[in-house]
């Protein structure tokens, strides 16, 4: 039934862009438009806190960074509807890579050499190697993150960061492995799902083409002692790299529930979960799904083959293997476009695909604007930490920021 999610729910969407991918899925009940959330996050607030007044709304799911601001405001919107986040302190711990590095240290989990400078001096002074990762407090999909390999590397890099140094930049050693993703669940600081899956197909900016689910009671452990130390509620996103011993080193978080299509595949329904405990309920420990289950991303296909080739022919040969399931996506299901259950969602493919072979070098505003719409820019970031004007509180609603 149009309208209704796998779990039953009635979904609607808020967006500044009437051509926004969930819009063109059957599981879509309505988009509301809104501000862009990266350049006005003023307006995007006020456009959501305006419909929850309108309207009642059984859950506000944070679907990106937006989660960021919701935590800044959580005490308003839950007078308004459910949703499941943590304290904003807590919140801004693992959504700054700073303050993400020194929590994996106070629990002595498993992470690469890194140390954080907070001025020019000290991060030249600290990069004693290379190469090297230097990741600024707070960005968006490697963005903020950059890979040194020289001393000309680490001064333009200074140069970039110069803004943002006063919040911490994290110096980190690579660590060589695959790279792995896991999403987990919480109620309170109890453990209700984990899901875990490894790259095997790198897509455009770090992105994953194709990952595969992994089941590791260690990795289980590790994320539940995380969350239940520091009495987690809600969604909570990590990356690790898994080295040629094993081992697994945490690299970054993402404090909401990132791409949980792998986990869908496998079985489970991360974002029903999510759904039931932002209403209140807590649901008994969900079992982990099975290894080996394969999943990819059709748009992230055609991105990298634009990339890679630059050639009209190899994009239709790409959008030919997306429809006969052949090469990279022979086997494992779509996870933003699931044609066989959501035909509407072949519309923006084919969408994207038309405007790559017309012009293959478009991939890089593509996938840059994909980025922009959930991002948590520098102006999101200032406006959350109450260093920019909010038009909520100057248009007399309550509570303040």
């Amino acid at each position: 039934m149009t309208g209704l999610g796998l779990a039953g729910f009635e979904v609607e969407i808020v967006d500044p862009n009437p051509l926004a991918l969930s819009r063109f899925s059957r599981w879509c009940a309505r988009l509301h438009r809104s501000p862009s959330f990266g350049r006005d996050p003023g307006g995007y607030l006020d456009a959501v806190l305006g419909l929850l007044r309108r309207r009642r709304f059984d859950v506000l799911f944070p679907a990106h960074e937006q989660a960021y601001l919701f935590a800044r405001h959580r005490k308003r919107l839950e007078a308004l509807t459910h949703l499941a986040l943590p304290d904003f302190d807590l919140f801004e711990r693992l959504q700054s890579k700073v303050g993400f590095a020194r929590v994996l240290e106070e629990l002595h989990l498993p992470a690469p050499p890194s140390v954080v400078a907070q001025d020019r001096a000290s991060l030249a002074a600290r990069v004693t190697r290379y190469p090297v990762f230097l990741k600024a407090a707070f960005g968006t999909a490697t963005r903020g993150t950059f890979l040194v390999h020289s001393p000309s590397d680490l001064a333009r890099a200074i140069e970039e960061l110069r803004p943002v140094l006063q919040e911490g930049v994290v110096i980190q050693e690579p660590v060589e492995g695959r790279l792995g993703r896991v999403q987990s669940i919480f109620a309170a600081g109890r453990l209700v799902a984990l899901h875990a899956c490894a790259q095997v197909e790198e897509g455009v900016g770090g992105g994953d083409l194709v990952k595969e689910s992994l089941r590791s009671e260690e990795l289980e452990a590790q994320v539940e002692l995380l969350g239940s130390r520091l009495g987690w509620h809600g969604a909570l996103s990590l990356d690790f790299i898994e080295d040629p011993s094993g081992r697994r080193h945490f690299i970054d978080s993402n404090p909401r529930l990132a791409e949980p299509g792998n986990a869908l595949a496998a079985g489970l329904n991360l974002p029903e979960l999510l759904v039931r405990v932002s209403l209140g309920e807590s649901p008994p420990r969900a079992p982990l799904a099975p290894p080996g289950v394969r999943s990819f991303m059709a748009l992230q296909g055609l991105f990298r083959t634009a990339k890679d080739s630059g050639s009209r022919a190899a994009v239709c040969r790409t959008l030919r293997d997306i429809v006969t399931h052949r090469g990279s996506f022979a086997a494992g299901a779509e996870e933003l476009t699931p044609l066989a259950r959501d035909p509407a969602s072949a519309i923006p493919v084919l969408v994207v695909a038309g405007a790559l072979i017309g012009r293959p070098r478009v991939w890089e505003g593509l996938s840059r604007g994909a980025v922009d719409a959930y991002a948590a820019t520098p102006r999101v970031v200032e406006f959350v930490r109450g260093r920019s004007s909010c038009r909520a509180q100057t248009q007399g609603t309550e509570g303040g920021c």
